[in-house]
C-alpha cells in the first residue's frame, strides 16, 4: 500500500514540476519582450496550469506584487537551462537527423527535461555552439559558450562544408536509402575510415585510401565528418 502511495505522490509531483517548468518558459519569453504584468502573462498559459504560479512563488522561482510577475533568479536560471535545452535538440534534431517539425518539436520538449548540464554542454560543442534555433530564436549561452573568445566552427560538419585539400575522418552517414550506404560502403565511405577532399567542382572529388570517388552534392551534405587538424613538427 506505501508503494502505491509513493509512486501516485512521484506522478503528482512529475506531473507539477513539468507544467511548472512549462510556465516558467512561458514567463521567460514574455519577459524577453518586455511584458511582466502577470495578467498578460497569464493569458498565454492553459487555465489548468494557472494555479501552479503560486507553487513557483512558494518554492522561489518568482515573485507576484501589485499584479508584476518576476523571475527570480533561481526562476531566470532554470528557465534559460530549459529554454537552452530544448532550442539546442531543436538544431540537433533538424540539422543532424533532419526531422519532420512536428516530431522535432514533439522529440525538444522531452529531451528539455532529461538532458543532464554535461550531455547539453556536449550536444552545444558538437553543433559548434550555434547562437539560434531553426525558427530564428536566440539560444541561451551556457558554460562551454563562456569558454569562447569567438564563434567555432561545429566539431561535425558535414562534408561539403570540407576545404578543397583537408582531410577528416567520417563520423556518420544519413542517407535517405539504404542501398546508398552499401554503394558507399563497397568504396570504404564508412564512420571510422579517413577521406580527403580533392576538389569541389565541377564535382566534389574524395579520395579514400587509394581510391578516388567522384560524389554528388546532395551526397555530401549526407556524410558527416571531423576534420583533422596536422601538427607542425619543430624541429
Amino acid at each position: 500500500m506505501w508503494a502505491g502511495y509513493k509512486n501516485y505522490l512521484k506522478r503528482i509531483m512529475s506531473t507539477l514540476s513539468e507544467k511548472a517548468d512549462h510556465l516558467l518558459k512561458t514567463i521567460w519569453l514574455m519577459h524577453e519582450k518586455c511584458v511582466i504584468d502577470a495578467e498578460s502573462v497569464l493569458s498565454r498559459v492553459p487555465f489548468s496550469e494557472r494555479s501552479t504560479i503560486k507553487y513557483l512563488e512558494r518554492n522561489g522561482f518568482v515573485s507576484l506584487d501589485n499584479g508584476v510577475l518576476k523571475l527570480l533568479p533561481r526562476g531566470k536560471e532554470r528557465a534559460e537551462n530549459l529554454i537552452r535545452r530544448h532550442l539546442l535538440a531543436e538544431r540537433l534534431l533538424t540539422d543532424v537527423f533532419q526531422v519532420s517539425e512536428a516530431e522535432m518539436t514533439k522529440s525538444a520538449c522531452a529531451f528539455e527535461h532529461i538532458l543532464s548540464p554535461e550531455v547539453t554542454d556536449s550536444v552545444c560543442t558538437f553543433l559548434g555552439h550555434p547562437p539560434m534555433c531553426p525558427h530564428g530564436h536566440a539560444i541561451p549561452r551556457g558554460p562551454c559558450c563562456a569558454k569562447l573568445s569567438t564563434e567555432v566552427k561545429p566539431v561535425v560538419q558535414r562534408l561539403k562544408d570540407l576545404g578543397v585539400g583537408e582531410e577528416a575522418k567520417i563520423v556518420f552517414i544519413t542517407p535517405e536509402r539504404n542501398k546508398t550506404l552499401e554503394r558507399l560502403a563497397l568504396y570504404g565511405v564508412v564512420p571510422g575510415n579517413q577521406i580527403k577532399l580533392e576538389q569541389k567542382h565541377p564535382s566534389y572529388v574524395i579520395k579514400v585510401d587509394e581510391t578516388i570517388l567522384a560524389l554528388e552534392t546532395s551526397l555530401c551534405e549526407q556524410i558527416f565528418v571531423k576534420k583533422i587538424f596536422k601538427q607542425n613538427n619543430k624541429k
